[in-house]
């Protein structure tokens, strides 16, 4: 759009299509790690295992880097809050045992992102992954006191 309003002002007139040409760059860009993600969690293995009781995944979690999390469990299903003051929550599928789903990006409500757990030895979750925020290997939100 900003490119068509320049064309407007500079040139009169819109001289292309530039929602076509920098939608196909986005594609293009974006679309081969949404494809991945869509393969590979797709459908849940055949063989799924069952999640824990959703409370062993319940709490505050955080890290430096993303800050504070909340995984809260509402109307029996699991909900991930993140950002400043709690910008953003986004509901959690279960996929397999201790990883679940999110679709963290509102431009492609059709790739998933996963959530993985970490359960210690008391049962319930010492860490989660965030694998949305983990490209650098800061995803990574360690259960906080409680």
């Amino acid at each position: 759009m900003a490119d068509s309003f320049a064309d407007l002002v500079f040139d009169g007139r819109i001289r292309k299509d530039w929602l076509k040409d920098w939608g196909e760059a986005y594609t293009s860009l974006f679309g081969p790690g949404a494809a991945a993600n869509r393969a590979v969690y797709g459908q849940p293995p055949a063989n799924a295992s069952p999640s824990l009781p959703l409370s062993a995944y319940t709490g505050r979690y955080a890290n430096a880097y993303v800050g504070n999390a909340e995984v809260a469990e509402i109307d029996g299903r699991l909900t991930l809050t993140v950002g400043p003051g709690g910008a953003r929550t986004y509901p959690l599928r279960h996929f397999d045992r201790d990883l679940f789903l999110c679709f963290p990006d509102a431009e492609a409500p059709d790739n998933p992102s996963a959530i993985r757990f970490a359960v210690g030895s008391g049962g319930k979750a010492d860490a989660v992954t965030l694998d949305a925020l983990n490209a650098n290997g800061l995803g990574t939100l360690d259960r906080a006191s409680e």
